[in-house]
């Protein structure tokens, strides 16, 4: 009797199994922290005072908004010049020290694995599948802002908004912002 796909993907260890490795963060706020900075310095009259779960949802709805506003315009600018975020298309070719062409790529294991369970002979050889989608990410423009120590700052997007960057509707703008960059060049002559 042969193994069911699901059977067969439990049988294979692959990497992304593994669990990642964790990193002890210091020196950074996270929300906690901002609503215990919150609570040390209240604001004065009842009506103002937040529990921790309004908190939060507030917190969470605002972050979902700046999210949205930048999947749908590409950009995000921050007020009193404190720079803005963008989302940038990466190229996954480059070229390494000794001048050979490098392709970054992740590999879909999940194709793979559905390959790899049809065929048994991309199996013994481990032919691996890549992963088709342009290599987009969220980028922290800081240039022309006007804070000191501007190199001490840094912006990482979570694994959420990386996600929804990555989605179709985020995919379609880049292009479409790249190939209308591409028609001004043509007419600026």
């Amino acid at each position: 009797m042969k193994e069911t796909l699901e059977e067969f993907k439990l049988r294979i260890k692959h990497p992304s199994d593994k669990k990642g490795t964790t990193y002890n963060v210091r020196n950074s706020w996270g929300v906690y922290d901002f609503y215990k900075f919150y609570r040390k310095n209240k604001p004065e009259g009842k009506q103002w005072v937040l529990t921790e779960s309004q908190y939060f949802a507030i917190f969470r709805r605002v972050n979902e908004c700046l999210v949205n506003l930048l999947i749908a315009t590409g950009e995000l600018e921050f007020p009193y010049r404190l720079g803005k975020i963008i989302i940038v298309k990466k190229d996954n070719t480059f070229f390494d020290r000794n001048g050979k062409m490098v392709i970054d790529r992740k590999i879909d294991w999940n194709k793979t694995l559905d390959f790899w369970y049809e065929d048994e002979e991309a199996y013994k050889n481990k032919t691996l599948l890549y992963s088709e989608n342009p290599k987009l990410t969220v980028k922290y423009i800081k240039k022309n802002a006007l804070f000191k120590n501007k190199g001490m700052y840094r912006f990482t997007a979570s694994r959420d908004i990386a996600r929804r960057v990555k989605s179709e509707s985020a995919v379609s703008f880049i292009i479409n912002r790249e190939l209308s960059n591409q028609i001004k060049g043509l007419y600026d002559g």
